[in-house]
């Protein structure tokens, strides 16, 4: 599969970033963070200019999760019983989100970026629960732009180096900045996990 998303990505550019990101984040479980990743990295190469790696993701995610919320709250819950098992998402899973997102729903659209499941039902479920829209959207352009740098940024800094590599060619303030990226990255990951754990599993 990666290989594939960085053929694509070569291929492709851009639109392959924005493309596949907005969809994961409309809800089509495609592998938006390995797109992420395959641009960054090309970025190190020069083939790609980072910066517009990361607005493109951010602008993507962003979107993909604004239409995926529009689906939501319009469709309702009803679609997504009929469809969602076309999307590994079952009707226990769906009353599971439900509670969570009564409950839980702002940090669930910010830091679900961190985590596939969420990343890709976040904003759906966000509007089967109908998440206040002003809420919703700034939760979700939020959580889009971290995920896109703090991503971005490390796999474009680190790429397929060593970190020893990485320490001596950027100079240790920047060695730095990635190492305090990479704790923000774990810590968020796991709060999502978390999260994405408490949705699989009945939590009352």
């Amino acid at each position: 599969m990666a290989g594939h998303i960085q053929q694509i990505v070569g291929t492709y550019g851009y639109l392959a970033v924005f493309l596949l990101i907005a969809l994961e984040s409309l809800g089509v479980p495609l592998p938006g963070e390995v797109t992420l990743l395959a641009a960054a990295i090309y970025a190190s190469t020069g083939k790609l200019e980072i910066q517009w790696v990361i607005v493109t993701a951010a602008v993507g995610s962003s979107l993909g999760g604004i239409a995926g919320y529009a689906v939501g709250r319009t469709a309702g819950r009803a679609a997504v019983l009929r469809f969602g098992r076309y999307v590994f998402l079952s009707p226990d899973h769906l009353a599971r989100a439900e509670r969570f997102f009564a409950r839980r729903g702002d940090l669930a659209v910010l830091i679900g970026r961190f985590v596939a499941f969420l990343r890709v039902f976040a904003a759906l479920l966000a509007g089967i629960n109908r998440m206040p829209v002003l809420r919703f959207v700034l939760f979700n352009i939020v959580g889009a732009a971290a995920w896109s740098v703090l991503y971005g940024l490390l796999a474009y800094e680190l790429g397929a180096e060593i970190f020893a590599q990485v320490a001596r060619t950027v100079g240790i303030g920047t060695l730095i900045v990635v190492v305090v990226m990479g704790a923000a990255v774990l810590v968020l990951r796991r709060r999502g996990f978390h999260m994405a754990r408490v949705i699989r599993r009945d939590p009352e």
